[in-house]
């Protein structure tokens, strides 16, 4: 990713979340920034199987090879042997459980926060 595709595709995030007065979670904001940073520092634009691909994003090969499919990542290997780029894989959000910490244990909320996951 080069310095001007980066600064194209936060500009468009920037322009669609003011679009639709978007608020967003500030820390995985940054995380996704600072990842998009580093990869462009590293240069670390390599391409990963669909196995690799799913250790990094976090998501399952079945999912990138569907993200793949409906045309939302780029294939960049061969008929027979696909790879994507890291640099194009989405990131999945850490998991957080519904919890204050001021607040005595909820089993409803809890079982509310497992259900969130499927």
């Amino acid at each position: 990713m080069s310095p001007t595709e980066l600064r194209e595709r936060w500009q468009t995030r920037l322009n669609e979340w003011r679009r639709l007065d978007a608020y967003v979670n500030g820390a995985q904001l940054v995380h996704e920034f600072i990842a998009d940073l580093e990869s462009l520092a590293n240069g670390s634009d390599q391409s990963l199987t669909y196995t690799k691909a799913a250790q990094q994003s976090g998501y399952s090969a079945d999912h990138i090879g569907r993200l793949v499919r409906e045309g939302k990542l780029r294939n960049v290997g061969r008929k027979g042997a696909p790879r994507v780029l890291s640099s194009e894989l989405p990131r999945r959000p850490a998991l957080q459980v519904a919890r204050p910490a001021n607040v005595a244990y909820d089993p409803v909320t809890d079982a509310r926060s497992l259900g969130v996951r499927r």
